[in-house]
């Protein structure tokens, strides 16, 4: 996990983490291969998985790592989603489209910063990768939120969290 002792919170009405400071102090390239190493060991059929990035440019980072090791995912944020290395404008319809291909299992996984923290129903989420540590119990709440629905639909009866952000002790 991550060192987060000289990270800086942010007055954000949240009290979350600086988003610079996580990069300064933080955040190393190391961290890409102990996320796939770790996908690998703990998800090894790739069930469909939400992966929670320090930042946009990380996430983007990430799309990238898992494509270039055969593990196709996209990266969605506020103003851009890239899907097989193309970037597209970010809107209802693209977006809504990404989350059926990864119900489908085309897309293995979704990188994202914050756009997949709230709002998003997705109960076939079996695999939620934080690869950030977060400043506030509400946003982990939030993010964790998102796999901990049942899908009788899928079969999904359990849900598997790998934090690399030492998240769920603090």
């Amino acid at each position: 996990e991550m060192d987060t002792e000289q990270i800086e919170k942010v007055k954000t009405s949240n009290g979350d983490w600086s988003e610079n400071d996580i990069r300064k102090y933080c955040w190393t390239q190391a961290i890409y291969g102990h996320v796939l190493d770790s996908m690998v060991e703990h998800n090894p059929k790739l069930r469909p998985f939400f992966l929670f990035a320090p930042g946009v440019e990380e996430s983007v980072g990430f799309e990238s790592h898992f494509r270039k090791n055969g593990v196709r995912v996209a990266h969605i944020d506020a103003t851009d989603v890239i899907l097989d290395g193309k970037r597209y404008p970010s809107n209802r319809d693209v977006r809504n489209s990404i989350l059926r291909d990864h119900e489908s299992g085309e897309i293995k996984g979704i990188t994202n910063r914050w756009v997949l923290r709230e709002a998003v129903d997705a109960p076939w989420v079996e695999h939620l990768v934080l690869a950030t540590p977060f400043g506030s119990l509400t946003t982990y709440l939030q993010v964790v939120g998102r796999g901990l629905r049942a899908s009788p639909k899928t079969g999904k009866t359990c849900l598997t969290i790998c934090d690399h952000g030492g998240n769920f002790w603090r």
